[in-house]
């Protein structure tokens, strides 16, 4: 079984809504923005194809498999779909016509040997944040951040890590993130505190929001390979 993690992208709208001022006032400060809707990941590593078992919590009405280039229909019996993946696909499956909705699922390969760094930072499976984990730490501003990394890491993810908070690097050299776990911020997005129920999305960010992974100048030799990022703001890569 498989976790499944919730990130947030925006609904394809322009800047129309009008930001309540209490939200501008924490966030962005624009007046106006657009919706953010939900939408989920998951992954796992495999180094042979293999059959994937989605179970969906309510009834299956139409359902795609995309990249539609692959030509992969899923087999739907009741409220369970099936289908194959390969290693190395990034596949998104839409249920009943919700694009925003959908499953995105990471079949990862393998890491591949990595070469001997001097430092390593690795994290086995599990959540782990400022209060549970000596690397990460508040900058000035509230944000769990992973900084003062050495030259010459690895910063290494294993399947089922998920990290809360962003890299910063500053003058680093010979630095690699790798692995297959996930950098997540999205409990600083708003409606965070309502579980992101019942509560409008808006595709806000706070001020002084970081990007996942902050490369600042002087830095030399850096990689990023096979971790998920899921942003402050919106959207998962």
């Amino acid at each position: 079984e498989l976790s499944v993690y919730l990130a947030l992208c925006p609904d394809g709208t322009t800047n129309y809504h009008e930001m309540p001022p209490q939200v501008a006032a924490e966030f962005n400060g624009f007046s106006h923005c657009n919706m953010a809707k939900q939408t989920f990941f998951a992954s796992f590593t495999a180094n042979v194809p293999v059959e994937v078992r989605v179970v969906f919590n309510g009834t299956v009405q139409s359902a795609r498999l995309k990249p539609l280039h692959l030509n992969l229909v899923p087999q739907v019996r009741g409220n369970t779909l099936y289908f194959a993946a390969k290693p190395g696909q990034m596949l998104s499956l839409e249920l009943n016509g919700d694009l925003f909705g959908e499953l995105t699922i990471f079949a990862n390969q393998p890491a591949e040997c990595e070469p001997p760094f001097a430092n390593q930072i690795y994290f086995k499976p599990g959540y782990y944040t400022h209060q549970n984990c000596e690397y990460i730490t508040l900058d000035e501003h509230g944000t769990p951040v992973l900084q003062g990394v050495r030259d010459n890491t690895l910063i290494y993810l294993e399947d089922g890590a998920v990290v809360n908070a962003a890299v910063v690097l500053s003058g680093n050299q010979n630095v690699k993130i790798a692995g297959c776990g996930v950098f997540s911020l999205i409990e600083r997005c708003y409606g965070a505190e309502f579980n992101f129920t019942d509560k409008p999305l808006y595709a806000g960010f706070r001020y002084w929001a970081l990007p996942m992974v902050y490369i600042k100048s002087g830095c030399k030799n850096i990689t990023v390979q096979g971790v998920t990022l899921v942003g402050e703001f919106r959207g998962v890569t």
